[in-house]
């Protein structure tokens, strides 16, 4: 997956314009909840078929996180 395409995938999850999303943004100015975290295995299960752990998602602190583990 190019990454534009993972940038539109996550601006759409997080409802921002994907200009918004630079690697090192940090994850607490967006949207970072349990909904969205619940969109997020969504969306790897769906897109990469990667199945997310708690552990993962707690782990992710910028947007540049989440981007390494699309693949």
């Amino acid at each position: 997956m190019d990454e534009a395409k993972k940038i539109e995938l996550l601006a759409e999850l997080f409802e921002v314009d994907p200009a918004e999303l630079v690697p090192e943004k940090p994850l607490t100015e967006l949207t970072w909840d349990s909904m969205n975290m619940l969109g997020l295995i969504a969306l790897f299960k769906s897109e990469m078929d990667i199945k997310l752990t708690v552990d993962k998602l707690r782990s992710f602190k910028v947007v540049n996180d989440i981007l390494a583990e699309m693949k």
